[in-house]
């Protein structure tokens, strides 16, 4: 069976969210894209071909469903100018005259399952409203015309079209803010049925993704699903009714009840959130009735704390920093002395760096790692003496400067961060660079790509002076002798 799915993005009730986060249609339900969980519903009933409808922001939607081939499907997608009339394009799209398309439209889902073999023609409603989907003859979709909008669609499907109504008990949908809410509590609730959430549901109403720190005194209460890469810290409250997206942090003593935060924000210190839909730096509190976006930074106002403290990590650093290389200076000028001796080309080697900036929106630079090695880079070195010596010690220099700190995630070019994977180059640009790193720790010289991502997104979720001083002991550890990276061990 073939369906069209119109993802045009249009969301009338939510127009103060704003268009730059993408279509409606991509918004997160439990986690997922809801057009995800549309698709994933289409193939359950037996449809094996969908022609997608696009507008708004084409080519994010294009990127979330691919060609279909994941679900052994073809997806095949078309533009249309305008998002509120996007039905004239089906006119192109009857097919055989016989044939039966479902009609779906990609921000809202009913609980209607049907057999692709046994279809009839039929509109799905809920309390007596059009959800929008329904099984029509391709005979009917060559009448429709670009003036035709939602409203007027169905008066020509039920009027011309004789098309009897199918009364649905459930709807998911995002086109209120309301609506948003409540889609992701039916589904995390399990009232929804038939539904694919990601993570472990660890305890009953509580999943948990993978690479999320929880702090033994943050209290979960269900239902509750935290995304992966997330941090939770001290003293937080989270639940009942609440989302967290991919790669969230939040803060000490927040409480969030019936809030939806969206991948890749911050969450203050001492917030208390309830009703709510966060995204980065935008905050929507949803009330009866009404619905006030505020685009302040004012979801952001922990930050201030929150660079503070990371100002002084890299000022207690650049103390450390200052009285190693007091004590290691004969050590530094013994080492170059010998690098100038022992081989050709200059004693000192410059490698251009990205800085990693602690303050959210700052403009980008590079520096110079310094080094007595060409490699520049202490994570590829081969023994700790080497590392110790030619990179280690010229780089306390750096760390005095301010460029970087002893402990964080490795040094890289600007060359070398554009190569990295998307969800990878977001996390590390959120991270802190450092001379003695986690992979080197734990998995040595050899670690592979996928060991370095997720060393990276382990210190990056576990990051605290606590954590820093573990692994700096640890390190110190393998250079006089008394371990080895793991990695090393089980050569």
């Amino acid at each position: 069976m073939r369906a069209v799915l119109i993802a045009s993005g249009y969301a009338p009730g939510m127009e103060d969210f704003g268009t730059e986060r993408g279509p409606s249609v991509l918004l997160p339900v439990a986690g997922r894209p809801l057009v995800q969980h549309v698709v994933e519903w289409l193939v359950d009933c037996g449809v094996t071909s969908i022609d997608c409808i696009l507008s708004a922001m084409p080519e994010k939607v294009e990127l979330c469903l691919g060609d279909g081939a994941r679900w052994g499907i073809s997806i095949r997608n078309h533009l249309v100018r305008d998002p509120l009339h996007p039905y004239g394009h089906l006119a192109v799209l009857t097919g055989t005259v016989d044939e039966q398309v479902l009609l779906a439209h990609g921000d809202r889902l009913p609980d209607w399952k049907f057999e692709a073999a046994k279809q009839s023609p039929a509109l799905a409603v809920r309390n007596g409203e059009w959800t929008g989907w329904g099984i029509i003859p391709a005979s009917l979709m060559s009448r429709f015309t670009d003036q035709f909008d939602e409203d007027s669609l169905f008066a020509e499907l039920t009027g011309h079209g004789n098309l009897p109504v199918h009364e649905t008990p459930l709807l998911l949908g995002v086109r209120t803010f309301e609506d948003f809410l409540e889609a992701n509590w039916m589904v995390l609730e399990k009232r929804f049925p038939g539904l694919q959430l990601a993570g472990r549901e660890t305890n009953p109403g509580i999943w948990i993704c993978r690479n999320v720190s929880l702090h033994p005194s943050s209290q979960l209460s269900g239902p509750l699903y935290i995304g992966e890469n997330c941090r939770i810290a001290a003293g937080v409250q989270l639940g009942p009714r609440v989302v967290i997206g991919n790669d969230c942090f939040v803060d000490n003593s927040s409480e969030l009840s019936e809030t939806v935060v969206f991948a890749g924000s911050y969450i203050g210190e001492a917030l208390d959130l309830k009703n709510a839909i966060v995204d980065r730096n935008c905050l929507v509190n949803v009330k009866v009735g009404a619905a006030v976006s505020i685009t302040d930074n004012f979801i952001l106002g922990s930050l201030v704390q929150h660079h503070f403290r990371q100002l002084a990590r890299r000022l207690f650093t650049r103390i450390v920093a200052g009285v190693l290389l007091a004590f290691t200076s004969p050590f530094l000028a013994v080492t170059w002395l010998w690098c100038k001796v022992a081989r050709r080309g200059p004693g000192i080697c410059r490698k251009e760096v990205l800085r990693l900036s602690t303050t959210a929106g700052a403009e980008s630079e590079s520096y110079h790692l310094i080094s007595f090695c060409p490699s520049a880079n202490p994570s590829y070195c081969q023994g700790r003496a080497h590392q110790f010596f030619l990179h280690i010690l010229p780089g306390l220099i750096n760390v005095l400067k301010g460029d970087l700190t002893l402990v964080g995630v490795t040094p890289r070019s600007p060359a070398e961060v554009e190569s990295l994977a998307p969800s990878w180059k977001q996390l590390y640009l959120g991270s802190s660079a450092g001379l003695i790193t986690e992979v080197a720790v734990v998995h040595g010289a050899q670690a592979t790509e996928d060991q370095r991502y997720s060393a990276e997104v382990f210190y990056t979720a576990m990051a605290s002076p606590e954590h820093d001083a573990k692994l700096l002991g640890a390190w110190c550890a393998q250079l006089l002798g008394f371990k080895k990276p793991s990695t090393d061990s089980d050569d």
